[in-house]
């Protein structure tokens, strides 16, 4: 099992690169060579000195192999941060949501789900408002009207929220590094990443991207 997922990351090591791109690559597995897989990922990272943006929606293998997580909602980044701050104290209402359908690991546990109902809006054409506001159980009027930036709500923690941003006090970007941050996340990645809930950041050492005169290491 698993032969094409090996093959494919055979072919992209081909090529000696720094950053490969890993888009849903093992939703086709079932758990076990899941598991193979990922365990290959991580020797072929520590062997190569490789960077992995890894995209999925399998909550499990995201908390796994990521160092950090940027959580999207139809092309536009809701939430970034480490993966360990993000699963000990997520701060978007999709973030809560979407930790709120993982199972308990005892059948016995009892947990709490935070399901969002509504329709989901079209991606299509210019968006009024927050994404999520038809379906967030904390929508205002501001949410409806107004787009929300993405923050520093403290320790490098990233959010677009009104009302987060609100009870947090956050450190704003200003209006260019804001405008230039969500452009490159939007616009650079939308094509491949416009219906993902996640992108991942795994790496032996810190990478740079580049955003006009702008820097922002993961």
């Amino acid at each position: 099992g698993g032969q094409r997922q090996r093959v494919g990351i055979a072919r992209a090591l081909i090529m000696n690169p720094k950053l490969i791109i890993a888009d849903e690559c093992i939703s086709a597995l079932d758990v076990s060579i899941q598991a193979q897989v990922i365990n290959l990922f991580r020797r072929l990272q520590k062997q190569f000195n490789l960077t992995y943006v890894f995209i999925s929606h399998d909550l499990g293998i995201i908390k796994y192999i990521s160092d950090r997580i940027m959580i999207m909602y139809l092309g536009r980044v809701m939430e970034f941060y480490t993966s360990e701050g993000i699963y000990a104290d997520p701060k978007h209402p999709y973030t809560k949501a979407l930790l709120s359908a993982i199972p308990p690991e005892s059948p016995f546990d009892k947990k709490e789900r935070l399901p969002l109902t509504g329709d989901i809006p079209s991606p299509i054409g210019d968006q009024v408002g927050c994404p999520l506001a038809g379906r967030c159980p904390h929508c205002t009027e501001r949410c409806k009207k107004e787009i929300p930036k993405l923050v520093d709500t403290g320790d490098g923690h990233m959010v677009a929220c009104f009302l987060t941003n609100k009870l947090s006090h956050p450190q704003h970007l200003s209006g260019q590094e804001s405008t230039r941050f969500s452009f490159f996340c939007t616009w650079q990645i939308h094509n491949w990443l416009c219906n993902c809930s996640f992108l991942t950041v795994t790496r032996k050492n810190p990478f740079q991207i580049g955003c006009a005169d702008r820097i922002f290491a993961f």
